[in-house]
């Protein structure tokens, strides 16, 4: 680091982005760590739950619902929430430990407690953070047709869903 040059500045951004990432990660309490996390598969339950879609649809609405967390995490600027809150897969525990008996009302709850979280400890990160949310639950909710027989007619956004869709943008707060 004395002498300079490239290395040392390449050296000194990593450990700066390392405490960035640090001090991010430490705003936040494990419950509210846990349901920052959460909270997009929350909005993909609710809407995944509004209307039943078959099992091909279901794997489409959870392949879009990943999707949308994978690409957010990796256009997210490296010490940042979004990239720090998805930068490896769930696990099976953080997963049972949301959808065991879940009601559309504590999906919301998941939803808002998150964005409050995020508010309150990182707000520079707020907005991406909503915009997650909201992406996630709309491309959850146009990923299948529903209504259709064997994949004819139908809309690609039920009623039920569009339903769940408002809800969860009244709870996000698009702006």
């Amino acid at each position: 680091q004395q002498t300079g040059g490239e290395t040392a500045r390449l050296v000194r951004e990593a450990l700066d982005a390392g405490q960035r990432a640090t001090d991010v990660r430490a705003k936040y309490s494990p419950v509210q760590w846990d349901t920052v996390r959460l909270a997009p598969v929350a909005a993909a339950h609710m809407v995944i739950t509004a209307d039943k879609s078959g099992p091909v649809g279901a794997i489409k609405e959870i392949s879009a619902a990943t999707g949308a967390i994978t690409d957010a995490a990796k256009a997210a600027s490296p010490a940042s929430l979004v990239s720090l809150a998805f930068d490896h897969d769930f696990t099976v525990e953080e997963l049972t430990k949301f959808t065991k008996a879940r009601t559309p009302d504590d999906a919301l709850a998941t939803v808002r407690d998150a964005i409050a979280s995020v508010e309150r400890n990182s707000p520079a990160d707020a907005p991406t953070y909503r915009q997650l949310v909201a992406d996630v639950a709309t491309k959850v909710a146009t990923a299948s047709k529903e209504g259709g027989i064997l994949g004819f007619g139908g809309v690609a956004v039920s009623p039920a869903e569009q339903a769940a869709l408002d809800q969860l943008r009244s709870v996000i707060g698009e702006r």
